[in-house]
């Protein structure tokens, strides 16, 4: 005996039903305090927060940059993340793993050397002086004037 799959109703898809609230125009704005509280706990994830809130991302988004304490709150629980993922590549290094190492010297210790390209300046940043080509350039005159002249 076969049997079919009931159809779902009209107007209501098949399926599960979604985890979270779906996004609604709510005519009055939560509160700053909940705004501050879903930004915390989603650790600056606005999609998130703003899902959690019933909220659509742009919405939450246009808030939280219209005002500065739910910004710096967005910025702050980002940077819990920052401090985390740090605090996970110091065991790492600790722990001498090689990617780890090679990371945090490439990163952490470029003032002592440790990069991939070499970076070549004169003192406190000049440009190098070079004498050879600086007496060709006298010699065969400016490059720029050469390729701007007309004629």
């Amino acid at each position: 005996m076969v049997t079919k799959a009931k159809a779902a109703p009209k107007g209501k898809p098949a399926g599960k039903a979604p985890t979270h609230p779906t996004p609604t125009k709510t005519k009055a704005p939560l509160p700053d305090a909940m705004i501050a509280d879903a930004l915390n706990k989603s650790f600056g994830n606005v999609a998130h927060a703003a899902r959690s809130l019933g909220m659509t991302r742009t919405g939450l988004s246009d808030r939280i940059a219209a005002t500065p304490e739910l910004k710096q709150i967005t910025h702050d629980a980002r940077q819990s993340i920052v401090d985390a993922a740090e605090n996970a590549l110091f065991s790492c290094v600790t722990s001498k793993q090689p990617w780890a190492v090679c990371f945090a010297l490439k990163t952490l210790g470029k003032d002592r050397g440790y990069v991939e390209r070499q970076e070549i300046s004169g003192n406190e940043g000049a440009p190098l002086f070079d004498p050879f080509v600086q007496a060709i350039a006298k010699i065969y005159g400016d490059s720029e004037k050469r390729t701007n002249k007309t004629g």
